[in-house]
């Protein structure tokens, strides 16, 4: 099939959303599920939405947003490079708990790139910090 339908997805606050497929394929998760739904043929049209039951609307939105930027991507090539670009920069700048929802999100979706750009802001965060202040940042109390 040359032309890919659009794909709609469901949030945890079943808000839906209509995604070109170029950014869902992104997501090994939704990926497989296509395949399981036989995409693009007569049993499937991408418009009965893929439920994402662990992700917020506005998690939902920051995902889509950054798949957006970067459909183009080669999804195999790992990028080990210490530097980010400017817009994964500015993307990243969010608050903790907004960062660890959005690599949750990641990791439930599949989208690897994504995961470790999380991670590696989670890593950010701690660097230099003593234990009792990584518990503090996370609202956690030291028992």
């Amino acid at each position: 099939m040359t032309q890919h339908l659009p794909i709609k997805v469901t949030s945890s606050n079943r808000e839906v959303f209509t995604i070109k497929y170029e950014v869902a394929r992104l997501s090994g998760l939704i990926t497989t599920v296509l395949q399981d739904l036989h995409y693009g043929e007569e049993e499937y049209d991408g418009q009965q939405p893929i439920p994402l039951p662990t992700i917020n609307s506005a998690i939902l939105i920051k995902v889509i947003a950054w798949c957006e930027y970067h459909k183009n991507d080669n999804t195999q090539a790992h990028r080990p490079s210490r530097e980010l670009s400017a817009w994964d920069a500015e993307f990243m700048e969010i608050d903790h708990n907004t960062l660890f929802e959005l690599f949750s999100a990641a990791s439930y979706l599949e989208i690897k790139n994504l995961e470790d750009l999380t991670c590696r802001s989670i890593g950010n965060m701690m660097r230099g910090k003593t234990a009792d202040e990584i518990l503090a940042g996370l609202g956690v109390g030291a028992e």
